[in-house]
This record gives structure tokens, C-alpha cells and sequence, in this order.
């Protein structure tokens, strides 16, 4: 049983990679860029706090949306069983996630060390990058991901109209001041 479970979780992981890499190089990749630059220019304590700090967000989001995805289940169908707002199989996924964010991060910061990988510098930035801070900032990548375009989206809140709507409205008084 526990390994159906690590199985469908690593499937959903591999697709949230494969999402978050697409929305990297569509229209959602404005919002991506801060976080991304903020986590890769901070030493190693202060971007675990960080990334601690999003699962915990994550986590409180997550539950939001299941309560705005059972309210509205309970509106549709009248007659029907009543579904949980928080089941074990969500909680263990939750353990799960942990794990391997924990474990891929140790992994990282143990290959840096055994294979005396200095730091490195992208012409674009004067800030030292290491493996582990990759890899921190990859997994900060994923919870913001889904924290703004899963969990916010489940409570009935898209960012990206939202995001889209201002834009436009920027636009538009940009063009009236211009005149």
C-alpha cells in the first residue's frame, strides 16, 4: 500500500515539474522570476526558513481550497456522501513531500561536499550559487507554484486574470496620460 503511494506521489511530483518548467517560458513566468532571483541570492540557513515557511503556506492554502472545493461539492450534489476536508491520504503526501525535499536537499548539499564543488558565479548576477541553493530554490519554485496558481485558484482567487486585469488597467492609464 505505502508503495502506491510514494508511486502516485512521485507522479505527481514529476507532473508539478513539468508544469512548473512549462509555466517557466509561458505568461505565468513574470511572477516565477522574483522568487527565483530572491532565493538564489541568500546563504543556505535563510532560504531553508524560506522554503519552510512556503510548505507551511502551502499547507494552510491547501486546506483552504479543500474547504472552498467541499462547500461547493455540498452545493452540487444535495443527496450524496459527504466528503472530508482533510483525509489521511492528503496528510500523508504532505509527509511525503517533506521527505523528499528534505532528502533531495541533503543529497545536494552531500555531493557539494564530497565532490568539492565550489560555488559559482552567473555572469548575471555577482551572487555565489551552490548546488543546495538550487535545489532549495527549485522546491520554493514548486510551493509557490502552488500556492498561487493551485490553491489560490481552488479558493476562487486566479492571480493570473487578476495579474492580466491590472496589467491592462496599467496600460490603459499609461495611453491616457500619454495623450
Amino acid at each position: 500500500m505505502l508503495f502506491i503511494n510514494v508511486s502516485k506521489f512521485l507522479s505527481i511530483i514529476d507532473f508539478k515539474i513539468k508544469l512548473i518548467l512549462h509555466s517557466l517560458f509561458s505568461s505565468k513566468s513574470f511572477l516565477m522570476i522574483p522568487v527565483a532571483i530572491g532565493v538564489v541570492s541568500i546563504e543556505i540557513k535563510n532560504a531553508i526558513n524560506l522554503l519552510f515557511f512556503l510548505m507551511i503556506i502551502d499547507f494552510c492554502t491547501g486546506i483552504g481550497a479543500s474547504y472552498f472545493k467541499k462547500k461547493k461539492e455540498e452545493k452540487e450534489n444535495h443527496n450524496e456522501k459527504k466528503s472530508l476536508l482533510i483525509s489521511s491520504e492528503k496528510l500523508k503526501m504532505s509527509g511525503l513531500k517533506f521527505i523528499l525535499y528534505t532528502t533531495s536537499i541533503l543529497l545536494a548539499y552531500f555531493v557539494e561536499n564530497v565532490f568539492f564543488i565550489k560555488p559559482f558565479q552567473i555572469s548575471l548576477s555577482s551572487a555565489n550559487f551552490t548546488l543546495t541553493i538550487l535545489v532549495i530554490s527549485f522546491w520554493c519554485l514548486v510551493e509557490f507554484y502552488s500556492i498561487l496558481f493551485e490553491n489560490f485558484k481552488a479558493m476562487g482567487l486566479d492571480i493570473m486574470a487578476i495579474g492580466f486585469k491590472l496589467i491592462k488597467k496599467y496600460k490603459n492609464v499609461k495611453q491616457e496620460l500619454n495623450k
